[in-house]
């Protein structure tokens, strides 16, 4: 560290390529400095390189300039003027503000300190009052024992070899400062933003640096990328100081005289752009004292090293909104049909702000519509304006990025290639366990030699891999010697992942990742996967979706469904078979593909799931018809399929278009009399009774049982179903006798054939409850619902469509009943669930809140 020295600096000391100089005097005062990149030269003392293999040495003209040379307040070289369309960063810069600025005290010693004592552990430094933001994001004030406040020449400037009687005593500028706070006016405080590449990091610095650029005699932006780079945004210091002496110096000789500058010259503010290793920032920063460092940087771990860690998110939904509007709309106010059509695609950008800017200025500058540019998000995500860099567009941004995952752990890139194809939030890590502890791929298959996994149906464990040294997770000992399965090579690539802000982890252990990321992933391995397929022999497909698929195929087993005998884990996983299927282009689907998504969407079904099912039904429609032709069986079952679930989520106009279509097919394929067709007109007739059309939906229904009964039988399963139907379209038509007699019926049939708590006898007893209800037989519609509640509780769930249509049918027996509180205390219950599971608008939700505004309106 150099050292206050009395007015006559004495002679200058040699420096390379000026052997001639006149040796120091011995009677002249030196002091010393050392310490990794610490410099100084000779009464300022002696710049010793972090490898320790070079002494740079100032001339005394040069050492006295750092000292005597003074700038205006503001002095700087920030690379632009802060862009005008900044929003939603302001808490984010209170925040940092604070971060700098808020004193940090040194605790009360519990005894009267030693004679020779070390300055305090800087971790245990106390914010000056609770609750502040210091308190969350702890200062840590780095290298403070290395601080000219702290330190003697003679106890640490062992590097330079000089005898502790040659420094003289240090002395301390006159200062103002309490003694407790002493150290935080002396310590560089250093403050790291970190987050995902185009987050707004160097938005939020170069902000800040703008703002309070006032408050600092210099403001410098060094971009700090690597040691090398510091160095020359350093050098540049010095060129902009001190031009005529810099002019013919080193670069060496240039970064010691700037911070000899910083060193004398305290309240600046140094900020160091895209750091890649926060290390790279310890030997400048343990070397300087009395200034604030900004860095920012997309490593997300090691900063506790350096200073504070603030991590930096995505916008708010509003203010993605805001500025999504201010970049495309400039100079009006949007109208609400382009601020909705903003808000959509700010949702689906991620609320990434870097995105938010590309896609405002295209929309500015071509005139796109943003729903436009939301549906060929893959095709935008490359897309450039003219103020725009090419090099910053989301398509690019990340690049920088994977190559450092990696270079430091090529398993962590096949994680990420697979991920990408899942569903961003909630992804299970032991989902991704037999990526890591698989053997190596067949590296002639037609995906080898690019990232992720190969292209051939199999995967890890499955067999017909065979297994080949030096693969992911199967690390190769310097004896070139297979060493086994690593057991923590997933954690380490998921470790790798985290510290490049890539992935974030979730309380539970699993990872999320952000939806754009995903996005920009899969569009890379698309495109490299359909430049492939014109070469090669054989089908390619993206990287990492054949090992999504397979470990989903895997992992969501056929069986009887989510409720009640599929696993937790099993239900976590659907979402992520939905967003495979959404996100798979046409061209790459195969049958195992159709497979899991039919297994995933019954699932869904016997879930009472219909809405979440339909991008499925969609995908597997869309299939069958590419690969089968429009009027294969098989086609005609996925389109009846799908009209099933768009009835079960209320789109009935669109179900009773697809049934009509279907009926038509299989009437004329498979005839009349078949069951597949039967079951189209049993269907058709439910949706025609959804939509009020009595008369049409009694007709069909009634031709369709007798059908049934002459060529199924009459206690079939599938001939109850149309009579059960059939009775509740007779209550609905006014017939209450013949449609309570005929409920009667059905129920007595399906608890002989079916047995009691058979999912259609539940259905059979919650519709003689209905009809008990709409002829005023209150007491035995309410005895028939409890107990069908706690059944319905126990066979499919308690938040089963159904077994919440039966505590709804309850409340409206406690109501029509008198008991109006009861009926509202249910229904209040009753809302917030089927809001979460069918969603705000399904008519099930809206029949709940229109009941329930009802009830309250009523009560005094």
């Amino acid at each position: 560290m150099t050292r206050p020295v009395p007015q006559d600096p004495g002679p200058p000391d040699s420096s390379p390529g000026n052997s001639a100089a006149p040796a120091p005097s011995a009677a002249a005062p030196q002091i010393h400095a050392s310490g990794t990149r610490a410099i100084a030269a000779k009464a300022i003392g002696v710049a010793i390189t972090g490898d320790h293999a070079r002494v740079v040495v100032l001339p005394a003209e040069a050492a006295l300039s750092a000292r005597e040379t003074q700038v205006p307040p503001g002095t700087g070289n920030l690379p632009g003027p802060p862009s005008a369309t900044f929003t939603g960063r302001d808490d984010t810069l209170t925040l940092l503000r604070s971060l700098f600025t808020t004193p940090a005290r040194l605790p009360e010693p519990a005894h009267p300190p030693a004679e020779h004592t070390t300055a305090p552990d800087p971790a245990h430094l106390a914010p000056s009052h609770p609750g502040s933001p210091a308190a969350t994001h702890p200062i840590t004030d780095l290298r403070a024992t290395n601080s000219p406040a702290t330190n003697s020449p003679a106890t640490n400037s062992p590097a330079t070899n000089s005898p502790a009687t040659n420094s003289p005593t240090t002395t301390l500028p006159a200062t103002d400062v309490p003694a407790a706070d002493l150290l935080t006016s002396v310590a560089t405080r250093t403050v790291a933003i970190h987050g995902l590449g185009g987050i707004g990091k160097s938005t939020v610095a170069l902000h800040y640096a703008s703002g309070y650029r006032a408050a600092y005699p210099l403001v410098w932006w060094i971009t700090a990328t690597a040691p090398a780079a510091i160095e020359a945004g350093l050098a540049s210091l010095a060129v902009r100081l001190a031009p005529l002496w810099a002019r013919e110096a080193t670069t060496e000789e240039r970064v010691a005289w700037s911070l000899t500058w910083l060193q004398w010259h305290p309240g600046w503010l140094l900020v160091l752009d895209n750091v890649e290793n926060p290390a790279d920032l310890r030997p400048y920063l343990g070397a300087l004292s009395g200034g604030h460092a900004l860095a920012t940087s997309r490593r997300a771990t090691g900063w506790h090293t350096v200073g504070a860690a603030l991590p930096l998110g995505p916008l708010a939904p509003a203010a993605s909104t805001d500025l999504l509007c201010a970049l495309a709309y400039t100079g009006r106010t949007p109208a609400p049909a382009e601020r909705h059509a903003a808000a959509a695609l700010a949702d689906e950008l991620g609320h990434l702000p870097l995105a938010l800017e590309q896609a405002g200025s295209y929309v500015h500058q071509t005139g796109k519509d943003m729903d436009a540019y939301r549906r060929g998000l893959r095709r935008m995500l490359a897309k450039r304006t003219d103020a725009i860099d090419p090099e910053r567009t989301v398509a690019r941004i990340w690049e920088h990025t994977l190559r450092a995952v990696t270079a430091r752990d090529p398993l962590a890139v096949s994680i990420l290639n697979t991920v990408a194809w899942l569903a961003p939030d909630d992804i299970p890590r032991d989902l991704l366990s037999p990526l890591a502890l698989a053997p190596a791929y067949d590296l002639d298959s037609p995906e080898a030699g690019r990232l992720g996994l190969p292209g051939v149906p199999d995967y890890p464990g499955r067999p017909g891999v065979p297994d080949r040294p030096g693969s992911p997770g199967h690390p190769v000992t310097p004896d070139g010697d297979l060493d086994g399965p690593d057991p923590d090579a997933l954690d380490e690539a998921v470790g790798v992942l985290h510290a490049y802000t890539m992935v974030t982890l979730t309380q539970g252990g699993g990872l999320r990742v952000h939806r754009l990321v995903q996005a920009a992933l899969r569009a890379r391995l698309v495109a490299e996967a359909d430049r492939a397929r014109t070469t090669a022999s054989g089908p390619v497909r993206p990287d990492g979706l054949t090992a999504a698929e397979w470990l989903l195929h895997d992992a969501v087993p056929e069986g009887e469904g989510v409720a009640p005998t599929a696993t937790e884990r099993q239900s976590r996983l659907l979402p992520h078979v939905t967003a495979l299927a959404t996100h798979t282009p046409p061209h790459h689907l195969t049958n195992t593909s159709v497979d899991l998504f039919v297994t995933a969407a019954d699932h869904l079904y016997r879930a009472g799931l219909f809405a979440p099912a339909l991008p499925l039904r969609e995908v597997i429609l869309a299939y069958r018809e590419r690969t089968e032709g429009a009027e294969d069986p098989a086609t005609l079952t996925s389109r009846h399929n799908l009209a099933f679930g768009l009835a079960g989520a209320g789109d009935f106009p669109r179900a009773r278009a697809l049934y009509e279509t279907t009926l038509e097919q299989r009437t004329r394929i498979l005839g009349a009399d078949h069951p597949d067709t039967l079951m189209t007109c049993n269907a058709l007739a439910s949706v025609y009774e959804d939509t009020d059309d009595l008369d049409r939906a009694i007709e069909l229904y009634e031709e369709t049982l007798s059908k049934r009964e002459r060529v199924l039988g009459d206690l079939d399963s599938s001939t109850i179903v149309v009579r059960n139907n059939l009775a509740g379209a007779y209550v609905a038509a006014g017939d209450q006798e013949r449609g309570t007699r005929l409920y009667e019926t059905v129920l007595t049939q399906c608890r002989q054939a079916l047995g009691d708590t058979h999912p259609y006898t539940l259905s059979a007893r919650s519709n003689l409850a209905y009809a008990y209800r709409r002829g005023g037989e209150l007491t035995r519609a309410a005895d028939l619902l409890e107990s069908l509640l706690s059944d319905s509780d126990q066979v499919l769930g308690a938040l089963h469509p159904d077994t919440l249509d039966t505590r709804a049918g309850l409340a409206r027996v406690h109501e029509l009943s008198g008991d109006v509180e009861q009926a509202a205390r249910m229904l209040t219950d009753l809302l917030p669930l089927y809001e979460r599971v069918l969603g705000d608008a399904h008519p099930s939700t809206g029949r709940a809140r229109a009941a329930l505004d009802r009830l309250r309106a009523a009560q005094p």
